[in-house]
């Protein structure tokens, strides 16, 4: 099935990040020796030295955090590249989709545009977007590229957005709460999961009341709840759709995930049914659980107290090996408009430039710690090499010291996150864009209502499976 009409709906606010940290460095080309600083220097494939481009970006991060490693990145490129200017505006998410397709029917659109995988459809209906094949082959060929993480772009061979950002679900655990169960190391599998969020549900001060559950996981209405199910899922090496695009979520690998969900749901809070993404995020900290698949490790409330009591892996599998995972990807677009201005060489030079892999990490560990992690094995090995910008790094009390708590909870959650994202899909996209309403069926929170029937209605697994197989194929209809 092509895309075609996509209803757009924004998809994730999570995931993931990881850092081991170690030696010290500068943003890429601003501390090269005098050889790599000429190679550097050569001009990008189809730029023009003598003409000047002025290029135009839009992205969705207001905040001081966010936009820093932007600006410092730019600075470095305007640098090498001084013919070249680029300019950024912060367009909010909310109105972004409005305001993008008002600007391509204007012939006013940026230059790059920062999509994500339920966010870019709308422009490519509407014939905005450009195929960025060749860069995306000279990126994959100088730093290895996670192919799965531009699956949800690419329609018909063309891949119409370069993700630089992937968000990852992790297990995320308390090391005491294991230890004083007499847990060693976190679970691995599946039936390990259940047996482990069972045993960490335990009443610690004698009061008869529990106030210590094994696992932090909502049966929510929000997207809260449709994503830990999608990396769930994925950890059963399914996806939503066929390769032809058929709804297929009535088989036994989705049953096996509901019963799943079902069992770690009999180990959370009973206020989980109404945690929504700020009540999970600040009873993780406050240690009402133990075991926690999130998107992000939420850092800055552990450090900020000086409690290093948090460690991460990938999560539990059915037999415990790691051949599928979720990830959720957000990258720069190229728009027609851009190929009009005469402006596509410049833009690709950018692209090229932010995937370095100082700049790469920048541009993701530095923008939002414990959420965003690279797209290239080339930034992901240079984080296990330990580098780290101290200046540019935003956690509070992070010592980067080699063995001391901060750094160890950076290697645990940078080896896990390496681990799952590089054989990772995203949710509905596994064999790429096959059909052309799940935007509206996750909109729609069928996913959600799908859980909701096992956790919070008394339906079994296969009552569930079949009622969100109906619907997704009355949706599809």
């Amino acid at each position: 099935m092509k895309l075609r009409k996509i209803v757009v709906f924004l998809m994730i606010a999570v995931m993931l990040f990881a850092v081991t940290a170690g030696c010290a460095g500068k943003p890429a080309d601003t501390a090269a020796d005098t050889d790599a600083a000429a190679e550097a220097a050569a001009p990008a494939e189809g730029v023009d030295p003598d003409k000047t481009y002025e290029i135009t970006i839009w992205h969705h991060e207001p905040n001081a955090q966010r936009e820093l490693p932007w600006n410092v990145v730019i600075e470095a490129f305007e640098e090498e590249y001084p013919n070249i200017k680029v300019t950024t505006e912060a367009v909010l998410w909310d109105d972004y989709q409005p305001k993008l397709i008002n600007a391509l029917q204007t012939n006013t659109a940026p230059d790059l545009t920062f999509n994500a995988e339920t966010t870019w459809a709308s422009a490519y209906q509407v014939d905005g977007l450009v195929p960025m094949n060749d860069v995306y082959e000279r990126i994959n060929a100088d730093y290895d590229y996670f192919e799965g993480c531009k699956a949800g772009y690419t329609v018909d061979g063309n891949t119409y957005c370069i993700p630089y950002i992937t968000l990852g679900e992790l297990l995320f655990y308390r090391p005491s709460m294991l230890e004083a169960a007499g847990l060693t190391e976190p679970p691995k599998t599946w039936d390990e999961f259940v047996e482990y969020a069972e045993k960490l549900t335990v009443d610690t001060d004698g009061d008869g009341q529990i106030d210590q559950y094994g696992v932090g996981i909502s049966a929510v209405r929000l997207d809260l709840t449709e994503n830990t199910y999608a990396a769930l899922m994925a950890t059963n090496g399914v996806d939503v759709f066929d390769e032809e695009g058929n709804p297929a979520i009535n088989t036994p690998e989705h049953i096996a995930v509901l019963k799943l969900y079902g069992d770690l749901y009999k180990y959370t809070s009973p206020a989980a049914s109404g945690w929504g993404w700020g009540e999970v995020e600040m009873n993780w900290p406050a240690g009402t659980f133990a075991l926690f698949p999130y998107p992000s490790p939420v850092l800055p409330a552990f450090f900020a107290e000086e409690n290093y009591d948090i460690a991460a892996a990938p999560l539990p599998t059915p037999d415990g090996t790691h051949n599928s995972h979720i990830s959720m990807n957000q990258g720069l677009s190229i728009t027609k408009d851009c190929v009009d201005r005469g402006n596509m060489a410049a833009a690709e030079a950018f692209v090229e430039f932010m995937f370095k892999p100082e700049n790469h990490w920048l541009m993701t560990i530095c923008a939002e710690p414990g959420l965003f992690f690279p797209t290239t094995q080339a930034c992901n090995d240079l984080i296990a090499e330990g580098y780290m910008v101290e200046e540019y790094f935003p956690l509070e009390n992070y010592d980067h010291t080699e063995g001391s708590p901060t750094r160890e909870i950076f290697d645990s959650i940078a080896a896990a996150a390496a681990e799952t994202l590089s054989v990772g899909f995203p949710f509905g996209h596994k064999y790429g864009p096959v059909n052309e309403n799940f935007a509206s069926m996750y909109g729609a929170q069928l996913f959600t209502d799908m859980v909701q029937k096992v956790c919070l209605e008394g339906a079994t697994p296969e009552e569930a499976a079949a009622w969100a197989q109906q619907a997704m194929e009355e949706m599809d209809e």
